[in-house]
């Protein structure tokens, strides 16, 4: 499960989201730009920690 960031541009429109293991990480990471809590969150495809670099498994990926 993953925290998200949301990026938006001067319109307010959904541009990109970072993605981070955990609220510490994302809390750590924006520091004054932190949104509040956006956690447990499923995401399709492996993808490391903005912050950390932890792999977060997505729910699309294949597990050997």
């Amino acid at each position: 499960m993953a925290h998200l960031h949301c990026i938006e541009n001067e319109k307010g429109d959904l541009v990109d989201i970072d993605v981070f293991c955990s609220d510490f990480c994302n809390q750590k990471y924006t520091k004054e730009n932190y949104q509040g809590w956006f956690g447990a969150m499923e995401i399709s495809f492996n993808t490391p920690c903005l912050n950390c670099g932890k792999i977060l498994f997505g729910v699309n990926e294949v597990f050997l």
